[in-house]
């Protein structure tokens, strides 16, 4: 089988995935669709789309506050290996954790932060260094963004 289905999951795209693929005569392929618009909507990425998330989490809100929390958790971490890595002209380290962090923010529906790590993302593969630091301080500024905008779910618990 060859199939797949993009991360972060979108379930209500999943039985169309397993459908596809299990289907007699199916190419092992899911239909194509056309590319998502670089732009989310009419005014450009969403800084956070909770209710996106929620969707994605069939509405459970105290699981998107673990999400939210676990994601403030790891940020610092992974905003410290990419400063080291600009500042020690290391592209395979700033590849891997931009990589890891736009996973993390792609997960949350952070559009503009995902698109901020996934720019020092191509700059590391490409090799060339050179707009790094323009790429770190925009991702910078839109995670703390996001920081302003998950505090409505951050404080979820169960009690």
């Amino acid at each position: 089988m060859e199939g797949y289905i993009t991360r972060p999951i979108n379930l209500d795209k999943l039985p169309e995935a397993i459908q596809s693929l299990t289907t007699p005569g199916s190419q092992g392929r899911p239909p194509s669709e056309p590319e998502p618009p670089l732009i989310s909507s009419a005014t450009g990425p969403v800084v956070f789309d909770k209710q996106e998330l929620l969707d994605q989490l069939d509405g459970d809100l105290v699981f998107a506050g673990q999400l939210v929390n676990a994601f403030l958790s790891k940020c610092p971490r992974h905003l410290s290996q990419i400063q080291s890595a600009i500042r020690n002209n290391n592209p395979g380290l700033l590849r891997q954790e931009a990589h890891a962090l736009k996973g993390a923010l792609a997960t949350l529906r952070a559009d503009r932060a995902t698109d901020a790590a996934r720019r020092i993302e191509d700059i590391a593969r490409s090799g060339d260094m050179s707009a790094t630091a323009d790429a770190y301080s925009n991702l910078i500024a839109e995670i703390d963004l996001l920081k302003e905008s998950l505090a409505p779910v951050q404080g979820v618990s169960k009690d």
